[in-house]
């Protein structure tokens, strides 16, 4: 099938599914490194106080206590809660600067993100047309929604519970992420439609990303491109419809 483009609005058939990016698509590009991972350096010590005896950031310690990577702060090996505290922090913030991706170090960005929302510290920010949108999709056309990114599945949920336009997790079916495929491959689209039970031609990919709405595309899924503001990508002459809002989108 091939798809005239149009720079206002894009008409289509009424999809069973789509399938939506995170980010530059849902959620703003730049709110991880400019809101998230800011709000994570400054909570890592009141959450590791604050839960300090509950198990999962008893485990957490365990993780940090067990990275043996040359130069990481160690923990401290005390019965004192305000030392291995401290200590815990150091060695959090130190894997951050060195940009590393440990196991431990994912464990406490999860654990201090479940902190952050649920003391209401920091909401995501979504596209101002998502919530609508999405809620019209879901609740008036009965359309299947799903959401497919490179963050884990449990981040993408936690982004989604707090934004600045509510609650929109549970408008969303199900959660895709690197262990369903590579973005840019043809055959994990076609993985998904077959988890979802929805064939390819009923499912619509939304995404700022060429490559990987090319590769849908040529899997057999219907895809829309959307421009952003502060896009990274080029959307143009790509030969697929492009939209600047979730709002341009009509179904026949």
């Amino acid at each position: 099938m091939c798809w005239n483009w149009c720079q206002k609005s894009v008409k289509i058939a009424k999809p069973e599914a789509i399938v939506l990016d995170l980010e530059s698509t849902l959620v703003e590009r730049y709110w991880s490194s400019k809101k998230l991972f800011p709000a994570l350096r400054n909570n890592i010590n009141d959450f590791l106080n604050k839960t300090f005896d509950s198990p999962t950031t008893k485990l957490l310690i365990k993780l940090l206590r067990n990275e043996k990577c040359a130069g990481i702060p160690p923990i401290a090996d005390s019965d004192d809660q305000q030392p291995v505290v401290q200590s815990a922090e150091a060695n959090i913030l130190w894997q951050m600067d060195n940009k590393l991706s440990t196991i431990s170090l994912k464990t406490a960005h999860l654990l201090c993100w479940v902190y952050i929302c649920e003391n209401d510290i920091l909401l995501a920010n979504i596209y101002k047309d998502v919530s609508y949108a999405l809620h019209e999709w879901k609740v008036r056309s009965k359309i299947k929604l799903f959401v497919y990114s490179r963050a884990n599945i449990c981040a993408q949920k936690l982004l989604l519970v707090k934004t600045n336009h509510g609650n929109i997790y549970h408008l969303i079916d199900d959660f895709f992420d690197a262990t369903i495929g590579p973005k840019n491959n043809i055959q994990t689209y076609r993985s998904i439609s077959d988890k979802i039970d929805v064939k390819v031609e009923n499912i619509v990919y939304i995404t700022d990303n060429p490559k990987e709405a090319i590769s849908a595309y040529n899997s057999g899924f219907k895809s829309i491109l959307i421009k952003r503001p502060n896009s990274k990508y080029d959307v143009q002459n790509q030969g697929l419809p492009v939209i600047k809002s979730f709002s341009d989108i009509s179904f026949n």
